[in-house]
């Protein structure tokens, strides 16, 4: 199974911008039968990847803030790239012509909600940090923890009008999906240490066998 994958976007000491991705996704997604493929930032071709290979799903990843202005807030904050934010879009735009199924990690699921109009709120206490959510999904609903590493993040009140949620902590939104369409995202990392990996695991399963949605 081959999946597309966006990649975080940084100045080097050289101010040259750089697109990476950690290894820990690879790693993760191999274990479950999936080869990822790295979707550059600043190619002008991407949708030639798309015309010239099969996917059968597109991960928007973690990493960067999005740029305020993107949905309508006039603020400066750290580590924007708008050059990500526009390839996100693109990506989006064909995720939902093509009926390709989108999973957003953390600044993933964020974009997500942007995208559909919806907006982002700062929260405390989620950086570096566990925390609890409730998860009520078809099958699955428990109360479980989850890792967390967002400045920024969905309410209820910032929810897209589009999206409905899946995922909770008090007021935060933790994981969300389109009614509609194959796409979903959540707020925690499923690639990284996890207190609870069977739901991490079942949830991505879940995405893979298209029922996430």
């Amino acid at each position: 199974m081959w999946i597309a994958i966006t990649q975080r976007n940084d100045l080097n000491k050289h101010g040259e911008h750089i697109d990476s991705l950690e290894n820990s996704y690879i790693k993760y997604f191999e274990e479950h039968g999936v080869n990822l493929v790295l979707i550059p930032n600043s190619s002008k071709k991407i949708e030639e990847f798309f015309d010239k290979m099969s996917f059968s799903g597109i991960i928007l990843s973690g990493g960067n803030s999005i740029n305020p202005k993107f949905y309508g807030v006039n603020e400066t904050v750290d580590g924007v790239s708008d050059e990500r934010d526009k390839t996100e879009k693109l990506l989006m735009n064909l995720a939902i012509k093509k009926r390709i199924p989108v999973l957003g990690i953390c600044r993933g699921m964020q974009f997500i909600n942007v995208y559909f109009g919806g907006k982002l709120v700062k929260v405390n206490n989620h950086v570096i940090s566990s925390h609890g959510v409730l998860i009520k999904h078809d099958e699955i609903s428990k109360g479980t923890l989850v890792n967390s590493y967002h400045n920024f993040g969905v309410s209820n009140e910032v929810l897209s009008k589009d999206l409905k949620s899946f995922a909770t902590n008090d007021n935060v939104i933790e994981g969300l999906y389109h009614p509609n369409y194959p796409i979903a995202g959540m707020q925690w990392h499923p690639e990284r240490e996890s207190i609870d990996r069977d739901i991490n695991d079942k949830l991505i399963q879940a995405f893979l066998k298209g029922e996430l949605f």
